[in-house]
């Protein structure tokens, strides 16, 4: 999806408007980055909250789905879509 998808997308679902969607968007990559947990090797971790009884709090793993794999993504595209190359 291109730049001009992706603002036609934002207009419709968005009556708020793209600027208010691409400060929404930065704001959570913005979060989502500083929860990184830098490791020794230059890579990074992040802490997830495993569904279970009692609740652990323990590294995310690496699925799509709930893992490093779906943050590394979603951090990815968030910066292409804000031309923001530290979220890359």
């Amino acid at each position: 999806m291109g730049a001009d998808e992706f603002e036609d997308e934002v207009r419709l679902l968005s009556p708020a408007g793209p600027a208010d969607v691409a400060a929404l968007l930065r704001h959570c990559a913005d979060q989502v980055a500083a929860l990184a947990v830098p490791q020794e090797t230059d890579a990074v971790v992040w802490a997830r909250l495993w569904e279970q009884i009692p609740a652990l709090i323990a590294p995310a793993g690496p699925g799509l789905y709930y893992g490093s794999s779906g943050i590394a993504v979603f951090l990815a595209e968030a910066g292409r879509v804000l031309d923001d190359p530290r979220l890359l």
